[in-house]
């Protein structure tokens, strides 16, 4: 029982806000880096609409939707994982990413991969699968 001349002490701990890793900058992935896609739950699309063919030096835009709003989602080329730029989701959740197919990439099968997380905080990838060409 608490006497009327005393008070409870409360104390608040102060948490530092929770900050997203920052994607790592277009180029090669680093030694332990994504070396395979994780498992598409959509299909990523272009500003040219789906495609199924790419080309060294191609600029397009990939697009996405029903990211978490404000998150970052990073777009990355696989077979040898390459990072081809990240953006910040509008409030709708949408996304465009403008990126450039490198140009030493092989001929082959590729996939481009976009990668972030949904409105609940569950991880979401996008991806097109295609044939590099050269």
């Amino acid at each position: 029982m608490l006497r009327a001349d005393r008070h409870p002490t409360v104390t608040h701990r102060a948490t530092p806000p929770f900050r997203p890793r920052r994607p790592a900058p277009a180029g090669r992935c680093p030694p332990g880096g994504p070396s395979t896609p994780a498992a598409a739950t959509a299909t990523l699309t272009t500003d040219q609409g789906p495609i199924s063919t790419f080309r060294p030096g191609q600029a397009l835009t990939t697009v996405g939707a029903e990211f978490l709003s404000g998150s970052t989602v990073q777009v990355v080329v696989y077979s040898t994982p390459i990072v081809l730029g990240s953006a910040t989701t509008a409030a709708d959740g949408t996304v465009s990413v403008p990126v450039t197919i490198p140009a030493d990439l092989e001929a082959g099968q590729h996939s481009l991969v976009a990668s972030g997380v949904d409105a609940d905080g569950n991880v979401r990838t996008l991806r097109a699968g295609g044939v590099g060409r050269r």
